[in-house]
């Protein structure tokens, strides 16, 4: 009896969805789209038409779309896929953003109406095979980024998202649009964190990644 009092008297915890996308993930793009809106009021950026970044766990997409429409920035979203239709749509896509529109409205009842998912295109024709499995396109679009720019992008997520602005700007639909790349790759070298870490303390599903052969267009391979 006493075990389970003193459970019962322990406060539930919180569980953090993949990708830390919930309805208080979300927050922090929200805010960046604010960020966003500052370097554009101080002229260090023109305001874009169209803003690229790839689509995982939804919670970039969620935030920046609710943010924008906050800040009256009517930028088109490229969302382009990297995950499976049944982790990343339209539908579960706009119950996030309804999620934390109503977090919001919780904290701050001025928050107004918006239609954040107006601006929204969910690109499908980048995705791949599978997820986690490199494209031609996107190795060739983390190649590009490389070598006219220095920077980094990866082949699961950032590389796809790249593809669709080139593919676009190639067929010559981005002629004289503002268009933002939303590089969401990591740029913090975590290597020294996996460092003596046995993969096999991960969660069975994750070994794969690290027993099966380097994928064909693996730059490392």
């Amino acid at each position: 009896m006493v075990a389970t009092s003193t459970l019962l008297r322990r406060p539930r915890p919180y569980i953090i969805p993949a990708g830390g996308s919930s309805s208080v993930g979300v927050l922090g793009y929200v805010n960046a789209a604010f960020e966003l809106a500052d370097q554009i009021d101080a002229g260090a950026v023109p305001q874009p038409q169209r803003i690229y970044l790839s689509l995982g766990s939804m919670g970039t997409t969620a935030g920046l779309a609710i943010g924008l429409a906050l800040a009256g920035i009517p930028a088109e979203i490229q969302a382009v896929r990297v995950v499976e239709t049944r982790f990343g749509s339209m539908e579960k896509l706009s119950t996030l953003v309804d999620n934390t529109l109503r977090r919001l409205r919780g904290m701050n009842v001025s928050i107004p109406d918006i239609d954040a998912m107006k601006h929204i295109t969910i690109r499908q024709e980048f995705f791949g095979r599978q997820y986690g499995e490199f494209t031609q396109s996107g190795v060739e679009a983390v190649d590009a980024a490389r070598e006219a720019a220095d920077v980094r992008l990866d082949g699961t997520y950032s590389g796809k998202a790249l593809s669709a602005l080139l593919s676009d700007a190639q067929r010559g639909e981005l002629a004289d649009k503002n268009i933002l790349f939303w590089n969401t790759h990591n740029s913090r070298d975590v290597d020294a964190l996996a460092q003596g870490v046995d993969y096999r303390s991960l969660p069975r599903a994750f070994h794969r990644y690290f027993e099966k052969d380097v994928q064909p267009l693996d730059p490392g391979a």
